[in-house]
């Protein structure tokens, strides 16, 4: 099938204009502007028509997009060969498509009715496509290369190229066949229903049946005596009645000038009262009226604010916590590096001869004192610092400092001697420290290390949550700022009190409009119904309406127990409801066996027909994945779903295009239209219309795809249209 011409009377900015196509490319390099999509839609409508034409919006609106821009006729013609033979198409557009018209002539300009006496869908006649699967195919508009799941007609239209595809549309025919089956059987959405369904509802009313049935016969002897009761109270309510309508209807005219007063001062005065309330409620806003849409929106700026200042607690919390620790982490450190210092002087001590160890016990005296006070004396510096912290630790610093001072005074008190005595003593000592050492190794051990950082962190995380609440505090009492509000304390509360503000005003609004209203409809109004009135007239109204109500009820009363006991009484239909129940449920039992083999026999044809549809899209597969290593896509193995979805293989997972960049989607787009063309026409092959289909890609595969272009128009004609001279073939 090739085009050969197209003369468009009017069609968006064309008008009497006519073109002509070659046999292989024919090439449009025209500016933006200029009408090379408005050229593609009209020859894509000589085929298919236009929409019908009810979308506002001009993107989806074809009909009312390419309306003549002068006035012009709507539409035109294409001549194009088919089958050896060659056609002219004429088509005219109205308002909507009922006012479209279309004719075939054929090479001498005689009408043919070879497709048709009314081709309006000549596109589907030709090419075997709807409108869109020929848009997913043949035509390619710019900046739409989709490649999501094929339409329907053209699964269709590739699954009967297949060997077996009658055996594919006979599982797809037995699928159907099952599935309506099943839901004659069962629905499987309410309100449908099946016929198991049917008997579900059936048993649930012989259920309540039943008991209704035994509770009436107990209550059948009961009803006769009511009945009698009943009809001699009609019988007294309706005379009683009819006195007091007697008596009433000499006040009427009375009666009615009085409530229409009662009404108009009763109306008058709610509209005052209202008038003073709507006043002070308007004066909460200083706008005049409540902005509800500015006051809903601001409803989750104050949830957000609660969640941040919940953190920021949760966060001072464990920074308290925190800080703690590291306390403890301090105090600890300090204490096995005492007794680490005081071990290597004991150790010098006991290890030396007499004299060195005289020596050096006096030196290691003076040193050990030294040591002492320097660590009692930073111990108690500690203390002092802990005291802001946490009063306990604050305590412990300050004694174990005192305790370390008195260690050292009881070094200056003993002059350094290397006596047997004093070397027993030392090693006591030394035993001593050690075992302070190994217990402050020990509390180190429990402590976590990494206290400092969490402390760094939290403190970190506490000035970005500070932040954030500031800056949400300063919208919301900006926002808050708009409202009479005595105190700001607490933005839900005031949240709550604006919101009931709005909601008092507007219904205070609804109400006094309502009364104006009213008022001002009181000529229309009838007052059969008084206001209440003191007096023996009050009294007997509301005997009569007493009595009337009563009257109603006891006449309904008695006539649907006369019904019910002839029903309950003509037949014991407890026995024939059980009976029927009986049978319903074997009935159900049958049924339900019924559906579990439909419902099998439905899987395994599902799985044949999805077996088949793996099949159908093998030559598009070999056809795109060759086209797109001839121009140059590295991406990883293609590979199609059942619908045909292109998915790329990489790293072992599937991935659809939608991860790759538009140029890539651009590119799969296009290889997979062609691979589709490809694949289902093999003898009649279609003209190509692309319009610009390259905008997204770089120059390298910009021109790998000029190339493959060119080498398409070998098998296909192609109508290129582009506004870019490096995207020109």
């Amino acid at each position: 099938m090739k085009f050969l011409s197209c003369y468009i009377g009017g069609f968006g900015k064309f008008v009497n204009r006519s073109f002509d196509f070659s046999e292989g490319i024919t090439v449009i390099k025209e500016n933006n502007g200029w009408g090379k999509t408005t050229l593609a839609v009209f020859l894509k409508s000589m085929l298919f028509g236009l929409d019908g034409g009810r979308s506002k919006s001009l993107k989806n609106n074809e009909r009312a997009k390419y309306f003549p821009w002068k006035g012009n006729v709507f539409g035109g013609s294409l001549t194009f060969s088919y089958q050896g033979a060659v056609y002219r198409v004429e088509r005219t557009f109205g308002k909507t498509a009922a006012g479209d018209d279309v004719r075939v002539y054929d090479q001498n300009n005689s009408p043919c009715y070879v497709f048709g006496d009314k081709p309006m869908r000549l596109g589907e006649l030709l090419f075997g496509l709807d409108v869109e699967s020929y848009e997913r195919s043949v035509y390619i508009p710019q900046g739409e290369v989709p490649t999501g799941e094929l339409p329907d007609t053209m699964k269709n239209r590739l699954l009967s190229l297949l060997s077996t595809a009658s055996s594919g549309e006979g599982a797809g025919r037995a699928v159907e066949l099952l599935e309506k089956a099943e839901r004659a059987l069962q629905a499987k959405r309410k309100p449908g229903k099946g016929k198991i369904d049917l008997l579900d509802d059936r048993l649930l009313e012989i259920e309540q049946a039943k008991a209704s049935s035994r509770q009436f016969m107990e209550l059948a002897k009961e009803t006769q005596r009511k009945l009698a009761e009943t009809k001699e109270r009609v019988q007294l309510l309706s005379k009683r009645k009819e006195e007091l309508e007697t008596v009433l209807g000499q006040e009427a005219a009375e009666r009615e000038t009085a409530a229409r007063n009662a009404y108009v001062h009763k109306i008058q005065a709610e509209i005052a009262e209202l008038e003073q309330r709507f006043s002070s409620a308007q004066e909460f806003f200083k706008n005049g009226q409540p902005d509800l849409a500015r006051l809903n929106g601001v409803k989750g700026l104050i949830a957000e604010f609660y969640t941040l200042k919940a953190t920021a607690d949760e966060i001072e919390g464990k920074l308290r916590e925190a800080q703690r620790t590291v306390s403890e982490l301090t105090l600890w450190e300090s204490k096995r590096d005492s007794a680490a210092k005081m071990l290597d002087s004991y150790r010098s001590i006991l290890s030396g001869d007499k004299k060195t160890a005289g020596a050096g016990a006096k030196r290691n005296k003076n040193t050990a004192q030294f040591i002492a006070f320097g660590i009692a004396a930073l111990f108690v510096l500690l203390g002092v610092a802990m005291f802001g912290v946490d009063a306990l630790l604050g305590t412990v610093g300050v004694l174990v400092g005192g305790v370390v001072a008195v260690i050292g005074l009881a070094l200056f008190k003993k002059p350094a001697k290397n006596t047997a005595a004093d070397n027993q003593e030392i090693a006591k000592a030394y035993e001593e420290c050690q075992a302070e050492l190994h217990q402050a190794e020990q509390m180190l051990a429990n402590i976590p290390q990494g206290a400092r950082a969490y402390v760094q962190d939290l403190l970190s995380k506490q000035e970005q949550i500070t932040a954030l609440l500031q800056e949400r505090k300063d919208v919301l009492d900006r926002f808050f700022a708009q409202f009479k509000l005595q105190e700001l304390f607490d933005y839900r509360a005031a949240f709550a009190t604006c919101q009931t503000r709005a909601t008092e005003y507007a219904g205070i609004s609804a109400e006094l409009s309502n009364r104006q209203a009213a008022l001002q409809n009181l000529d229309k109004m009838q007052f059969t119904q008084p206001f209440e009135r003191s007096g023996e007239w009050g009294s007997l109204q509301a005997q009569k309406d007493g009595v009337d109500r009563e009257l109603q009820e006891y006449l309904v009363y008695r006539e649907r127990l006369q019904t019910e006991l002839e029903t309950y009484e003509s037949r014991n239909i407890t026995a024939d409801l059980e009976a029927e129940e009986n049978r319903l449920r074997e009935e159900k039992s049958r049924l339900e066996r019924r559906l579990f083999a439909v419902q099998a026999a439905k899987e395994i044809m599902l799985r044949a027909q999805e077996n088949l549809a793996t099949r159908y899209l093998d030559p598009v597969t070999k056809y795109c994945h060759q086209y797109l290593q001839t121009m140059g896509a590295g991406m990883g193995t293609l590979r199609f779903s059942a619908d045909g979805m292109p998915l790329f293989e990489e790293d072992g997972m599937l991935r659809e295009t939608a991860y790759y960049s538009e140029g890539m989607q651009g590119l799969v787009g296009f290889c997979t239209r062609i691979a589709l063309v490809e694949t289902m026409f093999k003898t009649e092959r279609p003209c190509l219309i692309l319009d610009d289909p390259f905008t997204d890609l770089d120059d390298e595969k910009t021109e790998q795809a000029k190339r493959f272009i060119r080498s398409l128009s070998e098998r296909y004609q192609i109508l290129y249209f582009t506004c870019k001279k490096e995207r020109k073939l």
